[in-house]
């Protein structure tokens, strides 16, 4: 890819029309996708170190609990605190 076109993958979602809503209003429903999950993916990196992790986590009082035994994923974090947090969907499952 050229330049132009990894600025203009970058800024795709930049440029698509949104609808906020109230945080008031968003917080709850977040919340609650957040508790009804227990699987999240941890990416961790520093210098030209990456390390992409699930891990099972719980969520109260607006943070994060996650589980882990240990691993290379420590590695970066050692050296840099600052992490990417996913959650996802539970796949739906359609039974006929």
């Amino acid at each position: 890819m050229t330049t132009e076109e990894y600025k203009k993958a970058a800024d795709f979602w930049k440029a698509k029309e949104c609808k906020e809503m109230p945080l008031e209003q968003l917080k709850p429903i977040v919340e609650e996708f957040l508790r009804s999950s227990a699987v999240c993916a941890l990416a961790t990196g520093t210098c030209d170190y990456v390390r992409y992790t699930p891990l099972e986590y719980s969520y109260h009082d607006v943070q994060f609990w996650i589980f882990t035994e240990g691993g290379e994923k420590f590695i970066a974090l050692e050296k840099n605190k600052n992490v990417s947090l996913a959650v996802f969907e539970k796949i739906r499952t359609s039974v006929s």
